[in-house]
């Protein structure tokens, strides 16, 4: 997640329309031995593709691949309707909404401090002050850059994490240090109930099996959250709050 007030260019970016690029394309790639799909982990067997930047992919998810930016804004449309829809989570209309797919090196360079391998999104979201004290801040603008070539539903469920940070970072009105577990863990948790409505169980499960302390471990203690306090005052405290109750 990043949080950060932008320059008015990023406004005006999303009011204009810039020619479409070319649409990257992959090729065979050679099987190594024991080598795994970049996108879903599952072992490579034949046809699997390798994208320019290098990532190679298993033919299911090259299948599924979305590499249109106009497909992306659809998706990126359907994740904030779908959060409205199922949690009443709604962002403010006002809010320039935009995301831009790119290649590896690309996300990673321009990631900065969140740069790691397992990356795959990233979020630049601006936000004006406060109206009332403890009240919501009006969100500005939200950009998502993700990379080109991820499964349409893994997309659709990474573009509905980071709409949540946005939501987190409008809503948040607890003034202490962020806990990244548990800011990333009540973003995870939707993702997850993304995945699941859309029936890519496969994906919901290797979330579930993530065993980084801040993505997998956030997730599942934001799962124990929910189980004592319910949906929807979890999700409450996961937009509001800084950092976990006690004993969480």
């Amino acid at each position: 997640m990043r949080a950060a007030l932008v320059a008015a260019a990023l406004l005006a970016a999303g009011c204009a329309t810039p020619p479409a690029p070319a649409l990257p394309e992959a090729r065979l790639a050679a099987r190594a031995p024991d080598a795994r799909c970049s996108a879903c982990t599952a072992p490579l067997a034949e046809h699997a593709r390798e994208w320019p930047d290098g990532r190679v992919v298993c033919a299911p998810c090259h299948g599924e691949a979305v590499v249109d930016p106009a497909e992306a804004r659809a998706l990126l449309a359907a994740a904030r309707d779908w959060l409205a829809a199922r949690f009443g989570v709604t962002l403010d209309p006002a809010a320039a909404l935009d995301v831009r797919l790119v290649d590896g090196p690309t996300l990673q360079a321009e990631a900065d401090d969140l740069a790691h391998p397992a990356l795959q999104a990233f979020s630049t979201i601006a936000a004006g002050e406060p109206r009332a004290v403890g009240g919501a801040r009006p969100l500005e603008a939200v950009r998502v850059t993700a990379l080109y070539g991820l499964p349409r539903a893994a997309l659709r469920g990474i573009l509905v994490h980071e709409l949540f940070h946005a939501h987190q970072t409008a809503r948040r009105a607890d003034p202490g240090p962020p806990d990244a577990a548990f800011v990333e863990g009540a973003a995870q948790f939707v993702q997850l109930r993304a995945l699941e409505a859309a029936g890519a169980h496969g994906w919901a499960a290797r979330l579930l099996a993530n065993e980084d302390p801040v993505y997998g471990g956030g997730l599942r203690r934001f799962r124990r959250l929910v189980g004592a306090l319910g949906e929807a005052q979890a999700l409450e405290l996961g937009a509001a709050r800084a950092a976990f109750p006690a004993g969480y």
